[in-house]
């Protein structure tokens, strides 16, 4: 049984229900002020599984005076209106004990009970309570129905007495005034997060190592712009250049740099799709939540605002479903099929963004038809965009690999107010339509749309799609959407769902992947893909060929990690023999050893994501010759031990010399000034001892 088929008890025929009072200053146009309007209405919720039902707010008969005066003083509420509200919040209670005690529910439902616990109006508080402290009370009594409701809870009702009482939309139409009823946004924000302060990390949202105002602190810069247009680091402006035709991508010197300090693994989340949809704004959302400032620019005019790709320069660390940490970077992109655009700069953008993702969200408006197919064309020129090697066509195997290091694709539909239903006319969820009536070959498919069909759901590793309803129908609103001033002007319905598709995408995180089995992507080989991948979308008729490109970035990892091993012998044998040569050469070799140890580390430490153990040994081999060369004799003629030897013997002989120095000096030299003829030896012997 579903809580949704639960009644309230009935209203007093002296009491009306409407929306609950606001500000007497006369609101902006909202989408949310009235369920007769498509955008923000209860009906046309479009959530994980259920829709929203609106909730009744208590309210005083038109004959009551108001709770609180003009000049502050308290006047006594109706006892109905009492009467009416423990019916209510009896009522609750026993749908709140109806909840499983499940590992899924368990949570809400001790939270529930201690809301409305505390929501209870004691017999002797109710001669001294004004209408707003009420309107207070009654709001978190309808906030935990709304919140069962959401999240379409399964309850076991204990037997009761069938009694006929009247559902939420009768009790509506009993209403004096006979308006539509809005869903509160005190209750649709966040759930009763309003009421609840977590005291523990939600696994399903990012677990940051650093604050969340550490993070609103970072700005978003360009990975790559187009080579008609030039980032000024200092001004953070862009220039575009006049008279220049665009061909190429130029990389950014800071984004790449930030990309290879990334230590360990990384998961790239992108945004794509046509322009000005609303990708800026998502995937600022995966910054910080709804009601915040958005941190990639939106731009509010025809052409489009982003151009290239642009980074998150503060990328952060989260904790995924495995326990496992990555770092994760976001990217957003330059909007395809405007006006200005061209083909092969859309096809430069989206390779690349597929090269670089470990998930990919595709962004487009409202749910596509059979014909509207057409539109994703550059998803069918993915397999001509891509090779596995250079000048070779893949075979099955490599087919394989290549579908394994690919991204996830999530295809998020903007704008959708209608229900999804499947073949057989059932609601299901928006990723079966897809698959069902969108990406269902057809007889009639012309060849670019089977290639499509194909490619969404062979090419990407895995598929999933999401629907968000409108933000607004208020082109004010609309205008202002990224100030956190104009959040309650936005469709509460929509509001909530971004939260929820946040959710959503945070879970399908993972470390980016490399070609070979086992692998995942560290942040050094992510700013190596970046540079090899532009500079083949770069060149003429250039198609980056994944299964090359990931061997070049193996053999730059290892370059790179034997170089660090190295710096770190060096520190190591700098911190233990400065100031202290000569010393002997066991000492030495016990050092030399000790510094080797932590070397090795360093090397593991930078290729710990790789798993070509062969070109592991291969580059262990090339550390362990820089560092000492020995011959059968078992003598170190070669490597950096070899100049520590000889540096300690110089120093050795110097410090030996400038001993003997001393000592003829102050003994030596004294005595030969002071000979004479006459001198007897055992007077030169007696000065010695």
């Amino acid at each position: 049984m579903s809580s949704s088929q639960f009644k309230l008890p009935e209203l007093p025929k002296d009491l009306t229900l409407k929306p609950t009072p606001q500000k007497k200053v006369k609101p902006k146009p909202s989408a949310h002020r009235s369920r007769s309007s498509t955008v923000g209405s209860a009906s046309t919720y479009d959530g994980p599984a259920t829709k929203g039902v609106s909730s009744p707010s208590l309210v005083k008969p038109s004959s009551m005076k108001q709770g609180v005066s003009s000049d502050n003083k308290k006047t006594s509420l109706d006892s109905k209106l009492f009467d009416f509200y423990d019916k209510t919040v009896a009522e609750t209670e026993r749908i709140v004990e109806a909840i499983p005690d499940d590992s899924a529910t368990k949570k809400l439902k001790t939270r529930a009970k201690e809301i409305l616990q505390n929501a209870r109006i004691p017999p002797g508080m109710r001669g001294k309570m004004t209408g707003e402290m009420f309107w207070s009370k009654a709001e978190q009594v309808i906030s935990v129905r709304e919140c069962i409701q959401f999240e379409n809870i399964s309850l076991q009702p204990p037997p009761t007495k069938k009694k006929k009482r009247l559902s939420l939309v009768k009790v509506g139409r009993l209403s004096a005034e006979k308006r539509k009823l809005d869903i509160s946004s005190t209750i649709l924000a966040g759930r009763l997060q309003r009421f609840d302060t977590p005291t523990t990390n939600d696994t399903s949202s990012p677990s940051t190592s650093a604050g969340q105002d550490e993070l609103s602190n970072g700005v978003a810069i360009p990975l790559c712009l187009p080579n008609d247009m030039e980032w000024n680091p200092t001004t953070r402006k862009c220039k575009t250049f006049e008279g220049v035709q665009r061909s190429s991508l130029n990389l950014c010197p800071q984004a790449v740099k930030i990309l290879g300090s990334i230590s360990g693994p990384v998961c790239v989340v992108s945004i794509v799709g046509p322009c000005r949809t609303g990708k800026s704004y998502i995937l600022s959302r995966l910054i910080s939540s709804v009601g915040t400032q958005c941190h990639f620019d939106l731009g509010h005019q025809m052409d489009p605002k982003t151009m290239g790709i642009w980074m998150w320069d503060s990328p952060f660390k989260i904790t995924l479903e495995n326990g496992k940490q990555v770092t994760l970077v976001l990217l957003d992109t330059e909007g395809i099929d405007a006006a200005n655009a061209s083909d092969q700069g859309d096809n430069q953008i989206f390779t690349l963004s597929v090269l670089m993702s470990s998930l990919l969200i595709y962004n487009s408006m409202n749910v596509p038809r059979r014909e509207d197919l057409n539109q994703l064309h550059f998803v069918a020129n993915l397999s001509k965009s891509i090779q596995v090697q250079s000048g070779q066509t893949a075979d099955h195997l490599d087919g394989l690999k290549l579908a394994e290091s690919n991204p996830r694709f999530m295809w998020l539909l903007r704008d959708v107010i209608l229900d999804p239903t499947d073949a057989k006319g059932s609601p299901c969820h928006i990723r079966d339509y897809l698959l069902q009536k969108v990406l269902k070959e057809e007889a009639t498919d012309d060849d670019t749309q089977k290639s499509i069909r194909r490619c969404l759901l062979s090419f990407f590793r895995a598929f999933d799609a999401e629907t968000l309803p409108p933000p607004s129908v208020d082109q004010h609103v609309m205008q202002n959407i990224e100030n956190p001033a104009y959040q309650k002007d936005l469709n509460p319905n929509f509001l909530h769902k971004v939260e929820y598709i946040r959710k959503i995408i945070f879970k399908n995180c993972e470390a980016k992947r490399g070609f070979t089995a086992g692998s995942v992507v560290s942040g050094f080989q992510l700013a190596q893909m970046v540079k090899l991948y532009v500079e083949a979308l770069n060149s003429p008729n250039g198609i980056p060929a994944i299964g090359s490109t990931w061997q070049r970035v193996l053999e730059a990892t290892y370059t790179n990690g034997v170089e660090e091993a190295l710096k770190s012998y060096q520190a190591a044998m700098d911190a233990a023999i400065t100031g202290k040569l000569p010393m002997g050469n066991q000492d030495l070799l016990n050092i030399h050893r000790r510094a080797v140890r932590k070397s090795l580390e360093m090397l593991k430490h930078t290729t710990s994501v790789d798993c070509e153990r062969k070109l592991f040994q291969e580059y262990l081999d090339k550390l362990m010759t820089q560092l000492a060369q020995y011959q059968q004799d078992g003598e170190c003629v070669g490597g950096r031990l070899a100049l520590y030897l000889k540096e300690n013997l110089n120093k050795s002989h110097s410090t030996c010399q400038s001993l003997l120095t001393c000592l003829k000096e102050k003994h030596l030299d004294p005595l030969v000034k002071n000979l004479t003829p006459s001198t007897d030896f055992k007077d030169i012997e007696r000065a010695f001892l």
